[in-house]
């Protein structure tokens, strides 16, 4: 699903990532582990292709980014659900809003996009709240808006950029479960987080990054 061969990625005089070369198989679960400013972000906008500028060569799938033209991202960010940590839904929308957007930037049919909103809110146990807004929530429930979002279009492969650093442990394990169920759905997941808790808690596969390299 994602491979990345001897990746080096400058910010001006900064290296944010050296000589990175790491695995991913389709369907794993996958923690990318490390300090603040390890280069774990950097790694997540590198596969979205948010970030195009960079030494080495990415796979996402069959898509070599080096030699992708921009008219093909769209399509590759639609195949890929992206859940940050600080939730980035908005304000004035309702949960139902939020989710349905990314539907209707994928160009679902309006028929199909009730649908699919509320059988996503019910998997993230959600349902009852769709008319709510962002802030009438808890942070674990916006987070799990975060969610519904980035699984409501069925995407091959999810990234999760330390979603729960905001949460306390209790929340921190409701959404780390959450992501498992997504996996073992289908979805491809990888995972950036620093918690010692998430890393002890379970067996998947952790690749750790310090100072821009991977460790171990």
């Amino acid at each position: 699903m994602i491979r990345m061969f001897n990746v080096t990625k400058r910010y001006g005089g900064h290296i944010a990532l050296q000589g990175v070369t790491l695995e991913v198989e389709t369907g794993e679960m996958v923690f990318v582990a490390g300090p603040s400013g390890a280069g774990k972000s950097t790694v997540i906008r590198l596969i979205t292709a948010e970030e195009r500028e960079f030494e080495g060569q990415i796979l996402v799938g069959r898509q070599n980014l080096r030699r992708m033209p921009a008219r093909l991202i769209p399509a590759l960010r639609r195949s890929i659900g992206v859940v940050f940590q600080d939730f980035k839904l908005l304000p004035s929308r309702t949960v139902f809003q939020n989710v349905a957007l990314r539907l209707e930037i994928d160009g679902v049919p309006s028929a199909v996009v009730g649908k699919k909103v509320r059988h996503v809110l019910k998997r993230v146990g959600l349902s009852g709240r769709e008319n709510a807004f962002p802030l009438e929530l808890s942070g674990g429930e916006q987070q799990r808006v975060a969610i519904a979002r980035a699984i409501a279009g069925d995407p091959a492969l999810v990234l999760a950029d330390e979603p729960t650093g905001n949460l306390d442990l209790d929340l921190t394990m409701d959404i780390l479960e959450l992501l498992e169920e997504v996996n073992a759905s289908g979805a491809t997941v990888m995972m950036a987080t620093h918690s010692r808790d998430i890393l002890e808690s379970r067996d998947h596969r952790v690749i750790r990054l310090e100072q821009g390299r991977v460790v171990s």
